[in-house]
């Protein structure tokens, strides 16, 4: 699979939720771990394109690891989260980070190579995600306005997945495979 192909699919992995729940086990159809670690090995293949790719990498391995607790608490029925909001609200800066990163190494090859991959409207959707995931965290305590916050992180994380469409083809136009 392309390093560019892999970037895309990772963020589908992790933007997506299938789950399966069977009384207390719950079975999350498509684990975030899983979209971290190919998210890892898309960094790690497109460093060599920007070295802003290799910022992030730690931390897809930490979130990787604390999905893959919580993955199996949940297969098991154990339930299995330390810190809980706060370590919650932690691995959502962490995504946020990581996907700023990720969206900077794009900007950053668009520089080099002088074309344009849609890093401009990633940062933008970027933006009202990051206020709508942090805001439906914060708010947590007054759920209407939190639902409204989730509303909003949820629809421009959907166009994040697809904006990384597009830059997956542009990509694939402007510099190969």
């Amino acid at each position: 699979m392309a390093r560019i192909d892999k970037l895309f699919w990772s963020y589908f992995l992790l933007y997506l939720d299938f789950t399966l729940a069977l009384g207390i086990i719950k079975i999350n159809l498509v684990p975030d771990w899983a979209g971290y670690l190919l998210l890892l090995s898309a960094l790690k293949e497109l460093q060599q394109e920007s070295p802003l790719f290799r910022q992030p990498q730690i931390w897809c391995t930490v979130l990787a690891i604390y999905s893959g607790l919580l993955w199996i608490g949940d297969l098991t029925g154990v339930a299995f989260n330390p810190g809980g909001w706060l370590l919650g609200l932690a691995a959502t800066c962490l995504q946020l980070y990581i996907t700023l990163r990720v969206i900077d190494g794009i900007a950053d090859v668009e520089q080099f190579r002088a074309c344009d991959l849609g890093s401009g409207p990633l940062h933008k959707v970027w933006g009202i995600a990051a206020v709508g995931s942090l805001a439906s965290y914060i708010l947590v305590w007054i759920p209407p306005l939190s639902g409204i916050c989730a509303l909003i992180s949820g629809i421009s994380t959907m166009v994040i997945l697809g904006r990384l469409n597009t830059t997956r083809k542009l990509w694939r136009t402007y510099i190969g495979i």
